[in-house]
Order: structure tokens, then C-alpha cells, then sequence
């Protein structure tokens, strides 16, 4: 018959038990921690991509430098323009648009 931990059992056994008890406390513990953070960690990841203000700056930014973009190359081609007709030796150079 073997010895019920509950009931005069040896001490060795007691020890046992209480030790599973324990480790099953901790691994419950450990556990619940595991799952809030996980949680936590997922509304903290939801909430960055969820974040509307920063991708419509970035938008305008982009949009902004586009925008520069357009009148730095119409000016760089204004300008070759110009110098391909005077570098031409020519001297009616008025139809060229000259440089702003």
C-alpha cells in the first residue's frame, strides 16, 4: 500500500508534495505574468501602428519634397537650356526661358 501524502505519510514524501505545490504555483504565476505581458505588448504594438498624426506628417513631408523636387529640375533644365544656346555661340537667345 503505498504511502498517502495527506496521511502519515514520510517526511520525504511531505517534502515532495510540497514541493510540486510549489513549482505548480510558480508555473501558474509565471504563466499569468507571460500572458500580460504578451497583452500588454500587443496594445503597445497596436497603438504604433494605429498612430494617424505621424503618417499624415510623414505624408506631407514627402509630398513637400516632391514638390521641391519639380522646381529644382524645371530650373536645372531652364538653365541648361540657357547655356546650351549662349555655349552655341548664338545670340538670340530670348526665346530660351532664362533662369529665375
Amino acid at each position: 500500500m503505498p504511502d498517502d501524502p495527506e496521511r502519515g505519510a514520510s517526511e520525504a514524501a511531505r517534502a515532495f508534495v510540497a514541493r510540486e505545490r510549489e513549482v505548480r504555483a510558480a508555473r501558474a504565476a509565471e504563466d499569468a505574468v507571460a500572458r500580460d505581458t504578451a497583452e500588454r505588448m500587443e496594445r503597445e504594438r497596436a497603438a504604433e501602428y494605429d498612430n494617424r498624426p505621424v503618417a499624415w506628417i510623414g505624408i506631407a513631408v514627402a509630398l513637400l519634397l516632391v514638390i521641391a523636387g519639380w522646381f529644382l529640375i524645371n530650373r536645372l533644365i531652364d538653365q541648361n537650356r540657357l547655356e546650351d544656346c549662349v555655349m552655341a555661340h548664338r545670340h538670340d537667345c530670348a526665346g530660351v526661358p532664362e533662369p529665375r
